[in-house]
């Protein structure tokens, strides 16, 4: 007999969401704080993670006092993100190896990090993706992506002043964007991995070796790295009956 949602997570380690929201941002200043359907991204992430019922414990790990205070009252924990782990360079891996490490979790304990960049992203994605990882065994990471709505393979970089092709044998045969293979992205909703995977010093980057997909529609996908995309998320979420369903 094929076992139901309930018994695989019965069966499997903690998950911990973990949140990230530092204070500076470059391309987007304030974009953590930023109002989506009328509260902070940060706190609307917060929300989301509570309502998903899946959680053990949700982790938000921030410099900033005003992230903090905005945050306050919620049934999370905070983590005081030092100043190396908060500047431009440093990276999401690298904070949540961090917490792993001064929190001491279990090596099986799985993670979910829930980007605040990400705010179209609904409650059912979050629960969706948790049950493609426990599903395929835990064995790697689920990473949220969708489809490129332009074909990576007809880009151009500029050289001398002048466009030249990134990938030269692609463009000789013509820009028919229909004749190009889909290719994805990752969407900045919803990574999922096992505390021990992440903890690998042989891995090199957050999603390592062949992650599991988890497709994405293109219309909840706007990852907010540019002010003007907040304002398409905005637009979009102000017009989708399904976030007004899991709100």
């Amino acid at each position: 007999m094929s076992k139901n949602f309930g018994d695989l997570m019965a069966e499997n380690a903690p998950l911990i969401g973990i949140v990230p929201a530092r204070g500076g941002s470059k391309r987007a200043p304030g974009k953590n704080t930023a109002l989506f359907r009328g509260k902070p991204l940060v706190a609307h992430t917060i929300e989301q993670a509570i309502e998903a019922q899946r959680f053990s414990e949700i982790v938000l790990t921030t410099d900033s006092a005003e992230v903090k205070s905005l945050c306050e009252g919620y049934p999370i924990s905070l983590h005081d993100r030092s100043r190396d782990l908060a500047n431009d360079d440093a990276t999401i891996l690298e904070v949540i190896r961090a917490l792993g490490s001064e929190r001491d979790w279990s090596p099986d304990t799985a993670v979910a990090l829930l980007q605040v960049t990400a705010p179209l992203r609904s409650v059912e994605d979050i629960l969706a993706a948790y049950q493609l990882f426990i599903s395929s065994g835990n064995d790697c990471a689920v990473v949220s992506v969708t489809e490129n709505d332009y074909p990576i393979q007809l880009t151009m970089r500029i050289e001398n002043e002048r466009l030249v092709p990134t990938f030269p044998e692609v463009y000789k045969n013509g820009l028919r964007k229909q004749n190009q293979s889909v290719t994805y992205r990752w969407n900045d909703a919803v990574m999922i991995d096992s505390l021990r995977n992440l903890m690998d010093p042989n891995r090199v980057n957050l999603f390592g070796e062949s992650p599991i997909p988890y497709l994405m529609p293109l219309d909840r996908s706007v990852a907010i790295d540019y002010p003007f995309q907040l304002e398409v998320c905005q637009a979009l979420g102000n017009r989708n009956p399904d976030l007004e369903k899991d709100r």
